[in-house]
């Protein structure tokens, strides 16, 4: 049983990971992109700040949940970065029809990443992370 409670924790770091990684490979191959569309929805002050502070705090997070190193600094860095723009980008509740639909499902979804991630602040990294091997040699 405790092989299985490793590797899912090992495979569910890798899996919340999975969004993030792809979030910071946007950002830098369509930086203005990222930049337009935030000013677009409504971070007008210091676009380009917020924008570079967004991908600050999802690299700090997938640098840290991948070989699972400070698993609980490394998640509770992509919630500050995942919890004010699921508010601030997916507002579905000020709009109608299928965007409404869509924003929805965005929000509910970075709910669920955002209990994932408290998932891990809770539990760390398992065994098979860098913080278990270092845990394991004390």
């Amino acid at each position: 049983m405790r092989t299985i409670k490793d590797i899912s924790s090992l495979t569910g770091r890798l899996l919340v990971s999975i969004p993030f990684i792809i979030s910071i490979f946007h950002r830098f191959t369509g930086f203005s992109w990222a930049v337009d569309y935030a000013k677009a929805n409504g971070v007008t002050w210091a676009t380009v700040f917020w924008v570079c502070v967004a991908t600050v705090l999802e690299l700090i997070g997938v640098i840290s949940l991948i070989p699972g190193y400070k698993v609980e600094f490394g998640a509770l860095s992509l919630m500050l970065f995942l919890v004010p723009v699921t508010f601030v980008f997916h507002d579905y509740w000020t709009l109608t029809g299928t965007d409404r639909m869509a924003q929805f499902g965005y929000f509910i979804s970075n709910t669920g990443l955002t209990g994932g991630l408290l998932l891990l602040i809770g539990s760390g990294g398992g065994r098979y992370s860098v913080d278990g091997i270092l845990k394991k040699k004390e």
